[in-house]
């Protein structure tokens, strides 16, 4: 199972902050004393990922098994929570789909021979009029993120992480990387504003605003570009 673990997040974006000198950034996280600076930063990747997959959602590939009693409608569970627990094996998860690109009554398939003759109102797909006992389906989902810290240290847990992601992705990597950053200077610049941070030199904010600005037009470029070819769907 490829995952992202949040300790390694924290690593690279607290690396790239020092590149436009932001000082002390965990004191700067923990201003509020009713979350660790490691909490508020879980805040921040997990309202990034959500920006994030409204343009590169998770693409998988999964079997589905059909109540044979009901072979036209099958509901989609979410059992990530049982992988986790290690009750279940990676390739029987399910997760709830945002969008079912198509399915087959093989056992792999590419998209030119995908059924399309189905309905979906999540978490229900219905009207599989073909009657098969099971079906190879390809779908589009939200990647899962579990927040889970050490009872001891406080610490990021290595089940606290973001799945069906991974360093090894490329491009997509990079663009979660930069989403991260985004997010993490809105929050401070929205500090700023808030009176939280006015003790802060101005020319400090002035080179994350101007960071911010690049980045967040280089974002806009990419998942425009993402929307037009669909080709960071996979």
């Amino acid at each position: 199972m490829e995952k992202l673990l949040l300790k390694d997040i924290e690593r690279d974006t607290f690396r790239r902050s020092t590149l436009i000198a932001i000082p002390g950034l965990r004191d700067l996280l923990e201003i509020n004393d009713e979350f660790t600076y490691r909490e508020v930063f879980f805040g921040i990747v997990r309202d990034a990922l959500q920006e994030y997959e409204k343009y590169i959602p998770a693409f998988i590939q999964s079997s589905i098994y059909i109540n044979p009693d009901d072979r036209m409608n099958y509901d989609f569970v979410d059992n990530f929570d049982l992988y986790l627990q290690g009750r279940l094996d990676e390739e029987n998860i399910s997760l709830i789909p945002t969008a079912v690109l198509g399915l087959t009554t093989g056992s792999w398939t590419n998209t030119g021979s995908l059924i399309r003759q189905f309905r979906y109102d999540p978490p229900r797909i219905s009207e599989l009029w073909f009657g098969a006992k099971s079906y190879t389906v390809q779908y589009l989902a939200n990647r899962p993120i579990y927040e889970e810290y050490d009872e001891v240290t406080k610490e990021y847990t290595d089940k606290c992480a973001i799945y069906y992601m991974s360093d090894k992705f490329g491009s997509k990597y990079k663009v979660l990387k930069d989403q991260i950053y985004v997010e993490l200077c809105r929050y401070l610049m929205n500090m700023r504003k808030n009176l939280m941070l006015q003790n802060l030199p101005v020319e400090l904010f002035q080179g994350l605003e101007e960071d911010y600005q690049k980045v967040d037009a280089e974002l806009k470029e990419f998942y425009l570009q993402s929307m037009t070819y669909g080709q960071y769907l996979r």
